[in-house]
């Protein structure tokens, strides 16, 4: 027989950053439009890019950008010191059971996840020439139930 016991599951996973070399420097970073500055968290003093209300100079020396390693001016190489993506921590979670009920012919299911339990929000690409801009997708809950019998054994077979 076989033990129909609940299991939990906790993935940790680290994106240590793509390389995006969309944004070599901050002055073209100044250049794109409000929603792409505001999706790399493009800022600069207390000012921050938001989807309506781009930022087109920045002479303060606190500038930068949240979801993006931006190269120091002057120090960006494609080799050696290329833009990437900030790096990321991502948890997910996930608790269940093969055999709630714990019965021996017809077996429920049970199965409760959820994808990026602390709700960061991460970029994952940006301007990719394959596939364009891509999120981490918020917080996600997904539960899921079912059913499953096992057919007696034939006398015939």
């Amino acid at each position: 027989m076989e033990a129909d016991c609940a299991y939990l599951a906790f993935t940790w996973r680290y994106d240590s950053g793509l390389v995006s070399g969309a944004v070599p420097d901050f002055e073209t970073a100044l250049t794109f439009p409000a929603d792409q500055q505001a999706q790399i968290g493009l800022f600069c003093g207390s000012t921050v890019a938001t989807p309506s209300q781009a930022i087109t100079s920045c002479s303060d020396s606190n500038r930068g950008a949240l979801r993006v390693r931006i190269p120091a001016d002057g120090t960006a190489n494609d080799h050696y010191n290329p833009p990437r993506i900030a790096p990321q921590h991502l948890f997910d979670f996930s608790a269940g059971t093969d055999n709630l009920f714990r019965t021996e012919r017809t077996k429920v299911t049970l199965r409760f996840t959820v994808l990026n339990l602390t709700n960061k929000a991460a970029l994952y690409n940006f301007q990719s020439a394959f596939s364009g801009t891509h999120f981490v997708c918020h917080a996600a809950f997904r539960d899921r139930s079912g059913s499953a019998s096992e057919a007696k054994a034939s006398p015939f077979s």
